[in-house]
């Protein structure tokens, strides 16, 4: 009887071990290969509205003020144009 390492394990302990062990790092590296990609928001938000073509990003340059917009500023600018009669979203 031989011993390896300092386990103190037998050759076919010693292969049990290993298998055990890669059959659990096997399973730790899929848990990350899931298909949650699909319920994830956009990275970029965008205010949306009816009848325009012009569109308004997260991280463009404000026209008018020169800002760079946040998600804050959309959902103000959102509220405002909608208080004002337009149909606006944020997306």
């Amino acid at each position: 009887m031989s011993y390896i390492g300092s386990l103190n394990l037998t050759k076919p302990e010693m292969k049990k071990f290993l298998f055990v062990a890669m059959l659990a790092a096997m399973g730790v590296g899929f848990m990350g290969c899931g298909d949650d990609d699909e319920d994830e928001e956009p990275a970029v938000k965008c205010l949306i509205c009816d009848g325009s073509t012009e569109q308004l990003c997260e991280g463009d340059t404000d026209p008018d003020s020169g800002q760079t917009v946040t998600l804050e500023l959309l959902e103000l600018s959102r509220d405002l144009a909608n208080a004002l009669g337009a149909n606006c979203r944020v997306e």
